[in-house]
């Protein structure tokens, strides 16, 4: 039976009851109530003594146990559980500090103290209040990505029972696209080469790898293979990526490495000490008159070499799965739409290339084909296969049902029939609808005279004599 007491004895009177029981696996359990109140304990001790024991026969889940617990759990904690688990597995510095941010903002505005009141309706009120005081559909989607890689964690660790924020949407950001890079034209970026001076190096470095700045950074010249031509990208130096990538080097960046490199230069040293700060790198644009703003409100940054790369192999018609490798991305959809800005100027090349087709005019020969097959514009009765097979029909019906039946042109069976009384008699199908005895189309047994019609039908026809 659960116990409650207090510790420190007299001088604590005033202190919290602490409840004493042992769980469903018989391992001692003790738990501060939060309440000074005997009685109040005494309850409190009671109901977790009534759950380990329904936990014990099975009436209660022990996942559902776990959740509850959880619940009980102040959502601060939750947080820096988290967090401490993205500094674990190795995410970016950065990264998790932004992550820690947004839900701190998250749990204060929408007024979270534990899980349960994590609710797809509020967070979703909260999305629409970013993008209402200001901020872009793109911010407003990294807030909900954060908030639903929270609680996915949340679901893997079993804190919770299912993950509720799956079900908010995202938003469409090609509508609301706050910054877009614009890619420099080969003119501009030979000008920005040309006044660049001791920053050359890197400006090529960073348009034929098409790295990041974080990956120029931390770029050494131990990781340089002059002989293959190759360069080495450590993991997590590249965005992303948690594996070391190899990328191929142009032979004008080879040489460039080539005549820069100290010559006792350790393979551990940086190969760019320092790199141009954004105010440097407009800088060197104003210098080389490049705008920084083009006539859509495209914008030119550091980060705009990396679209550059990506446009000019696009222009050189390289195909987009390998783009896609030589930038480092997962998904071509991306390097399709933010690395690749082709002018119309490039679309026009693109369809001039398409050859130019003329019609043909058709030769007597063809004409005299088509008229053949009755395939010349003409309708089918009057070409000459209509009326081969239009003379077929006669003769068959002929062979049937007579010689009175020249002019007849309605298809009959193909299978004869004789009659009891023998020769004479044969077998023909009305095309009309009979009197209402019998199917439609029933055959019906007539001697050798019959009363012929023109045109396409023929009437109904009876023996001569028959009753009726």
């Amino acid at each position: 039976m659960a116990s409650v007491f207090k510790r420190g004895g007299k001088a604590n009177r005033q202190g919290h009851y602490t409840a004493s029981w042992f769980d469903e696996h018989g391992k001692r359990v003790n738990h501060s109530t939060g309440t000074a109140d005997y009685d109040v304990a005494c309850q409190i001790a009671g109901k977790w003594e009534t759950d380990t024991a329904l936990r014990k026969s099975g009436i209660i889940n022990s996942s559902q146990a776990r959740v509850a617990d959880h619940n009980q759990t102040p959502i601060a904690q939750h947080v820096a559980d988290y967090i401490a688990h993205c500094q674990h597995v190795g995410q970016d510095r950065v990264h998790v500090a932004n992550k820690e941010t947004q839900l701190e903002k998250l749990v204060e505005k929408i007024g979270i103290s534990r899980l349960s009141d994590i609710e797809p309706n509020k967070v979703e009120r909260y999305l629409a209040g970013l993008v209402k005081a200001g901020k872009s559909h793109r911010t407003a989607n990294q807030h909900r990505a954060t908030a639903v890689a929270f609680a996915e964690w949340l679901f893997e660790q079993g804190r919770i029972a299912s993950n509720p924020l799956r079900i908010v949407p995202t938003l469409n950001e090609a509508t609301d696209r706050r910054r877009v890079r614009k890619a420099m034209t080969d003119d501009e970026l030979s000008r920005l080469l040309g006044v660049s001076d001791e920053r050359k190096p890197y400006y090529l470095f960073a348009y034929y790898t098409g790295l990041r700045v974080k990956a120029v950074k931390a770029a050494a010249w131990g990781d340089v293979d002059f002989q293959s031509a190759m360069i080495r990208v450590k993991a997590g130096n590249a965005k992303g990526k948690r594996d070391e990538i190899y990328l191929p080097l142009h032979p004008a960046l080879l040489s460039e490495l080539q005549r820069i490199k100290p010559t006792f230069a350790p393979p551990t040293a940086r190969i760019f000490r320092t790199v141009p700060t954004v105010r440097t790198f407009h800088r060197d644009c104003e210098r080389a008159k490049i705008d920084r703003y083009d006539a859509e409100r495209r914008q030119l940054d550091r980060h705009a070499l990396r679209t550059t790369l990506g446009t000019h192999l696009a222009q050189a018609g390289v195909l987009p799965q390998s783009a896609m490798r030589v930038l480092g991305h997962s998904d071509v959809r991306i390097t399709m739409k933010h690395y690749t800005a082709l002018r119309i100027e490039d679309t026009a090349k693109a369809v001039q290339t398409l050859p130019s087709i003329e019609a043909s005019k058709a030769t007597d020969s063809d004409v005299k084909a088509l008229r053949a097959t009755g395939t010349d514009g003409k309708s089918p009765e009057n070409s000459t296969a209509a009326k081969l097979t239009l003379t077929a029909r006669q003769q068959k019906r002929q062979q049937l049902c007579g010689s009175n039946t020249q002019n007849l042109t309605t298809p009959v069976a193909d299978d004869d029939t004789k009659s009891p009384d023998g020769e004479g008699t044969s077998t023909c199908i009305s095309p009309r609808k009979n009197s209402g005895f019998g199917n439609v189309g029933q055959p019906v047994t007539t001697p050798d005279l019959l009363v012929s019609a023109s045109g396409d039908t023929m009437p109904e026809t009876r023996a001569i004599g028959a009753v009726g």
